[in-house]
């Protein structure tokens, strides 16, 4: 038995550029929207402020430079939200590199501790 076993690895991956970050959350912030069909439930779902995901759409389309959410303003019967055909892109190119990264990952902490 090695002093490693119990050991593993994580790893979170963040894209961005001019300080403006994608990760995990804003993924997640994104995929909410597009269930829902509104930014204050996908807010109220991650537990977060409905300012700090507007700031986190705003980031992430002034990085991206197109928008991800499309919204339809409030009235009697409240807005709407839609992720944008960028945004589907956006979510599908992390996801598909995240997977990349987490299975390199985990296939070099396997070859380095002996697992």
């Amino acid at each position: 038995m090695s002093i490693y076993d119990e050991m593993d690895i994580s790893v979170k991956v963040v894209v961005g550029r001019n300080g403006a970050e994608f990760g995990p959350g804003t993924s997640q912030l994104l995929a909410y929207i597009d269930r829902y069909g509104s930014v204050r439930h996908a807010a109220e779902e991650m537990k977060i402020s409905y300012g700090k995901t507007w700031k986190m759409i705003r980031d992430v389309e002034e990085a991206l430079g197109q928008p991800v959410v499309e919204r339809q303003q409030g009235g009697p019967t409240g807005g709407s939200a839609v992720v944008t055909k960028a945004g589907h892109e956006l979510i599908e190119r992390y996801d598909a590199v995240v997977a990349d990264i987490k299975r390199y990952a985990r296939d070099k902490f396997c070859e380095v501790f002996d697992q």
